[in-house]
């Protein structure tokens, strides 16, 4: 049977003041919380596997926590991001093991099934991949289609204000480009980070919530979308170009639409 994968980010439950930073439709932080673990249980099934990439709690840790007991899904991966407890890169994780062990076990009681803590990203410059769309193959047997992405919470580059510098530079992927060895006509990257800021940035898809409806979106539905803005811009989305789209709802930083 083949996994139906979710992909989600940047959920900050918990996090009062997100609702103001990112101009979330929610009156109170519960109404945040309640809606975005109802959103999820209306579109997850129980089989399925949920990607969170990153930024998954904030506010008091134990209460936040909680919240991931009430996912309807038995396979719950996290991709920590750099609010996170779990992740390498908070506080003096880098240089405390015991204390990033620590926390990585208190997210897997809390219900993750895995967590990646961002050092393999910052020693070898990408982190997983999951196939978004298989590779088919023509009547001449050479591999057409498919779709492989990178999983991580940072893009490439970018943050989710634009006048504020690229942090984080260990625990980014590469820049991408070129033709991919593992069937795919591109490498995109799959991340979180940057909230409302932008739908597509050259070949990376922010999968927040704030530009999703607050809800997961399946994997099939971005591989329609990589392929869609791979026939409709091409080469512009080679590194040196950084095409920004935005989702619908979304405004440019100018005030355009």
């Amino acid at each position: 049977m083949v996994t139906e994968h979710w992909l989600t980010a940047d959920w900050h439950l918990g996090h009062q003041r997100i609702i103001e930073l990112s101009e979330r439709p929610f009156a109170s932080v519960d109404e945040m919380n309640q809606t975005i673990v109802a959103n999820h249980n209306a579109v997850v099934a129980e089989d399925d596997a949920l990607w969170i990439l990153g930024d998954v709690c904030m506010g008091p840790i134990d209460e936040s926590l909680a919240l991931i007991g009430e996912l309807r899904c038995r396979r719950v991966y996290l991709v920590a991001g750099n609010h996170d407890r779990c992740f390498h890169g908070y506080g003096d994780n880098a240089t405390n093991p015991v204390q990033l062990k620590h926390w990585v076990a208190r997210y897997r009681r809390a219900g993750f099934n895995l967590v990646e803590t961002g050092y393999a990203t910052r020693r070898r410059g990408f982190g997983s991949l999951l196939e978004l769309a298989p590779t088919t193959f023509g009547t001449d047997g050479r591999r057409r289609g498919g779709v492989t992405a990178e999983l991580s919470h940072f893009p490439t580059t970018g943050e989710s204000r634009p006048d504020r510098p690229d942090r984080f530079a260990d625990y980014r992927p590469r820049p991408l480009g070129g033709v991919d060895r593992r069937a795919t006509t591109k490498r995109w990257v799959v991340c979180g980070h940057v909230h409302e800021a932008w739908l597509t940035r050259a070949r990376n898809v922010n999968v927040g919530v704030d530009q999703w409806n607050f809800a997961p979106v399946h994997h099939e539905e971005l591989a329609r979308l990589i392929q869609s803005r791979e026939d409709e811009y091409g080469s512009q989305l080679d590194p040196e170009h950084e095409l920004t789209t935005y989702g619908p709802g979304r405004t440019r930083d100018d005030g355009t639409s």
